[in-house]
């Protein structure tokens, strides 16, 4: 059968199929000292150490390292287990999909922060697009995930569409991008997925999916989700995760 005999839902889960075997390869590759730590025993030592290697080029690593040290020995040996524990990132991904615009959850006793937030931009001109009377969006949506208030990931979406005379038409760009991440037994992978106008030419939507890969001594967990972001002609703007 061929692609273009596929219906959407089948076409959607050979994106992903495709992404998650492109997702194993870059997590052997990318973040080689992450690799290594996912082969022998993570410690509170081997963490600082990772994080004073990343902070050489990473002002943000440097902030959590600091922050880090800042904890009390019990709550730093709480800390690495939830980073080696397959079920916790499992539970993070599935926290994730349960929030909505703007909202924040807490799990394991308050511990961890699981976040969802969306931020839309508006501009009368673009460099890249000569469009008389249009005006330009942007919404860009952040999902980040926390220990001990001490940021360790956070992934994001931006969506580009263009309005005129009260229509929104189609998505011009859809981009993703890990702004920071933290846990060097976790890596994270993007496919891009559809987008389109829809409720007759009056909101923007771009799907994005998303693959978190945890490998630890041997072990491996692969979940993943579609993060939409959607923008209307009147500047409101939503998000919705699903798993997948």
């Amino acid at each position: 059968m061929s692609i273009a005999n596929l219906n959407k839902r089948n076409l959607m889960m050979l994106v992903l199929a495709m992404a998650v075997v492109f997702s194993l390869i870059v997590s052997s590759n990318v973040n080689a000292q992450g690799v290594d730590l996912g082969k022998q025993e993570l410690t509170v030592d081997s963490y600082v150490s990772y994080l004073q290697k990343e902070s050489q080029t990473d002002f943000r690593a440097e902030q959590t390292l600091t922050k880090f040290k800042q904890l009390s020995a019990s709550d730093k040996k709480k800390f690495i287990e939830y980073m080696t524990n397959p079920k916790v990132q499992e539970d993070m991904a599935n926290t994730l999909s349960t929030l909505e615009k703007g909202e924040t959850k807490k799990i394991y006793g308050g511990d961890i922060t699981v976040s969802l937030d969306t931020t839309e931009y508006r501009s009368s001109s673009n460099n890249n697009i000569s469009c008389s009377g249009c005006t330009f969006g942007y919404i860009d949506s952040y999902a980040s995930f926390g220990y001990f208030g001490i940021p360790v990931s956070k992934v994001g979406q931006r969506m580009y569409y263009y309005v005129k005379r009260g229509k929104v038409y189609k998505p011009i760009t859809n981009n993703g991008w890990i702004s920071y991440n933290y846990l060097p037994l976790t890596s994270y992978s993007m496919t891009k997925g559809h987008t389109y106008t829809s409720h007759n030419y009056t909101r923007a939507n771009a799907h994005m999916y998303w693959t978190l890969n945890f490998v630890y001594k041997g072990f491996g967990l692969v979940k993943s989700w579609d993060h939409k972001v959607w923008g209307d002609a009147n500047r409101k703007s939503g998000v919705i995760v699903k798993p997948i």
